[in-house]
């Protein structure tokens, strides 16, 4: 084998192990991209599950909804999966990033189910539930996103959205809800709280602000809108 033969083949040679630690290279990022993805997705799981786990102004006990086993959706067409909507807040924030477009998460929870549960019992509370589920998908776009988190409690990501349009949202659906929820043996009604989505709070930031104004309301009936947090 000549001098040249031998460079020729420490040269391939050279190629094929740079393709090969380009190749784990790339692999190597894309499962860190997923791992970081997965961790963003969990973090906001465990906030819901927290701010779903909080004492309800009525006395009655909530269920907090645990990170690893969401409350199950209901069978309402258009109520997504919590992961799968937990996933969508995840490609929002990094949509809104990249093009500096607005978006809103909605929190609705109903208020005074624990009584009439006590009262009537789990089955009236279910078609409650249902029937509320039904009015919030129907009142929101094609393009958003609606789930159930917890027994009393569903999220709607709203995309193109800022706050002045959430709430145009949120009358409509508070209205609708009361129109019959206040009409029963029971009286119920909705406390809603929203808040934009941005990348500086993050999923998980949203939420918790979205809790914080959802509760001020159930606390003082307020229902005026807020600015941009």
């Amino acid at each position: 084998m000549t001098q040249q033969q031998i460079i020729s083949y420490g040269l391939i040679a050279l190629v094929i192990i740079g393709a090969f630690v380009s190749l784990a290279l790339a692999t190597y990022r894309r499962r860190s991209a997923r791992t970081a993805h997965a961790s963003v997705v969990a973090g906001t799981l465990k906030a819901i599950a927290g701010a779903s786990g909080q004492g309800r102004a009525d006395g009655g006990p909530t269920t907090a909804m645990g990170a690893s086993a969401p409350h199950p959706s209901l069978t309402v067409a258009g109520i997504v999966d919590p992961v799968l909507w937990t996933r969508a807040t995840v490609a929002e924030v990094a949509r809104i990033g990249r093009y500096q477009r607005a978006a809103t998460i909605v929190l609705v929870e109903i208020d005074g189910l624990d009584r009439l549960i006590e009262t009537l019992g789990p089955a009236a509370g279910d078609r409650i539930v249902a029937a509320a589920a039904a009015t919030i998908r129907a009142e929101a776009r094609a393009t958003d996103s609606v789930t159930r988190l917890g027994p009393h409690r569903f999220g709607v990501l709203m995309p193109e959205t800022d706050e002045a349009t959430a709430k145009n949202y949120t009358e409509r659906v508070r209205a609708n809800c009361d129109r019959w929820l206040q009409t029963g043996a029971v009286s119920l009604r909705v406390a809603i709280g929203w808040a934009s989505l941005t990348p500086e709070l993050g999923p998980t930031g949203t939420m918790h602000l979205s809790q914080e104004r959802l509760d001020l309301e159930r606390r003082t009936g307020q229902r005026a809108g807020f600015a941009a947090g």
